[in-house]
């Protein structure tokens, strides 16, 4: 679906067909794009492996660098083509601790300011690949299509649950109606799970992979 049909659905659904509207058409976009953004990252709806956003170039001396924020998740990093482990946080700072190097990195971790962490700071110019999951693009005109994948035509339309709970939840606020924006936000829930919490998501994915080590000391 393209926006203008999503606008046009949610108008149906909504039975807000006719002037004057109740929702005015920049409400509907905003909570169109709200509810794209809430369906990926639940369920991890675009990946993004080769665009212009998961590729960059090492400076000499650096070991951080920082990504756009549209990621939410980084699940493979590859340096000149070589795929590196993931570590966390703790681990670069315990090793540092014992051997300060710089080079070609060897193991990297995503933290929470929308980063790219490696082991060590590169001592040369390389070039980096990333792989993860994004919020997906907005649409910035009625012709222009969703980005999130729906072979069966119903994801959309599931989408947009989210978009009814949140234009219904300012309606019940006018109105003083309560009930139908609680029900439409249960109905999205079962269909794309339990609301995440993008930091977390960010700090299961830096720690989801921590190394297991003796104790040295």
């Amino acid at each position: 679906m393209n926006r203008g049909e999503m606008k046009a659905y949610l108008r149906r659904k909504l039975q807000d067909e006719i002037l004057d509207y109740l929702w005015q058409d920049e409400e509907l976009e905003d909570a169109i794009q709200d509810a794209q953004c809430e369906a990926s990252i639940r369920n991890n709806l675009v990946v993004d492996r080769t665009s212009p956003l998961t590729t960059f170039a090492t400076v000499d001396g650096q070991g951080s660098y920082p990504i756009s924020r549209l990621f939410y998740k980084i699940t493979r990093v590859l340096v000149d083509g070589r795929p590196l482990r993931m570590t966390t946080r703790q681990d670069v700072e315990r090793e540092h601790c014992i051997t300060p190097l710089n080079g070609v990195p060897r193991a990297w971790f995503f933290d929470s300011d929308w980063s790219i962490h490696f082991d060590r700071p590169t001592s040369d110019a390389h070039q980096v690949q990333f792989e993860g999951y994004r919020y997906p693009n907005a649409m910035l005109a009625d012709e222009d299509e969703c980005e999130i994948p729906d072979a069966t035509g119903s994801i959309h339309r599931k989408m947009l649950l989210w978009a009814m709970k949140l234009l219904k939840e300012k309606e019940d606020l006018e109105v003083e109606r309560q009930g139908d924006a609680a029900r439409h936000e249960a109905a999205f829930a079962r269909e794309f799970g339990p609301a995440v919490d993008v930091y977390s998501k960010v700090e299961r994915a830096r720690s989801s992979r921590r190394q297991v080590r003796p104790n040295i000391w």
